[in-house]
């Protein structure tokens, strides 16, 4: 009796391990599939999205021309202020004039 009992422990045993050998052997090949995909995507990833960061913690493109737009900005931002103070000097010197002519028609009344 116990030769039946161990053989059919056995026989259950080798079921068992005949049964889930190859759906495990077919897990682990598809996670290494995956795994390849994911690394494969990763990596293209990688290669689009490359992120300079500027001084100022902000990301910059890694075109050539971004540096280049930088400093046309920069210039830009100098040239209005600029235009900025000429324009308020050119109104201030109108409104003076102003005054003037009002005054002397003022006074000739």
């Amino acid at each position: 009796m116990s030769e039946e009992v161990t053989n059919s422990k056995g026989e259950l045993v080798e079921k068992i391990v005949f049964g889930a050998v190859p759906i495990l052997l077919s897990c682990i090949g598809y996670l290494l599939v995956a795994l390849n995909d994911m690394e494969n995507k990763i990596t293209v990833l990688e290669s689009k999205v490359a992120v300079v960061v500027s001084t100022e913690n902000k990301p910059i493109p890694p075109d050539g021309t971004t540096i280049a737009m930088e400093q046309i900005r920069a210039q830009a931002a100098e040239a209005r202020a600029e235009l900025k103070m000429e324009a308020a000097t050119a109104r201030a010197e109108l409104d003076k004039r102003i005054t003037v002519l009002e005054d002397r028609i003022i006074n000739r009344r």
